[in-house]
């Protein structure tokens, strides 16, 4: 993963991070541990010389727990708002931006925000893709990196 990352900002890319996370809001976990997660999560990038122009996370649910999360927001994926952000505040050439998940949600994300799709597939990708098709489906890292400089 690290090689992958290095090769994408070698070549002139830069890296965002994009994602739902609502386990505090759902009660899955404690801010706390969510706060150390992201930090050990960080710290580790940082450590392998990663550096993500910008990570968004969105910790809103409509069916939370806590009154000041649980609310229908305008960050939440399949909302393009993260990306569209990203792409104002660093000037992106959105013709040339591509959305990486492994979910029918991400490549939602990406054809909302007019980028391309890439869906790295594993045991849980097709479920729930509905309509949507992505760009293109790849096996690992290593293919997805190469369709990308392709």
């Amino acid at each position: 993963m690290i090689k992958n990352l290095k090769t994408l900002i070698n070549k002139n890319y830069f890296l965002f991070i994009v994602s739902n996370q609502p386990d505090y809001v759902l009660e899955r976990t404690t801010k706390e541990e969510l706060l150390t997660i992201e930090a050990d999560f960080k710290a580790f990038m940082l450590k392998n010389n990663i550096h993500f122009k910008g990570i968004y996370y969105c910790h809103h649910h409509p069916n939370g727990a806590i009154p000041e999360l649980a609310v229908t927001c305008k960050c939440r994926k399949p909302s393009p708002f993260f990306i569209e952000k990203a792409v104002e505040k660093y000037d992106i050439d959105v013709s040339n931006a591509w959305m990486v998940g492994d979910c029918g949600l991400d490549v939602m994300t990406g054809k909302n925000a007019g980028i391309k799709t890439i869906l790295q597939m594993n045991e849980h990708s097709l479920k729930n893709m509905g309509e949507i098709k992505p760009d293109f489906m790849t096996e690992s890292l290593d293919e997805t990196v190469e369709r990308i400089l392709s």
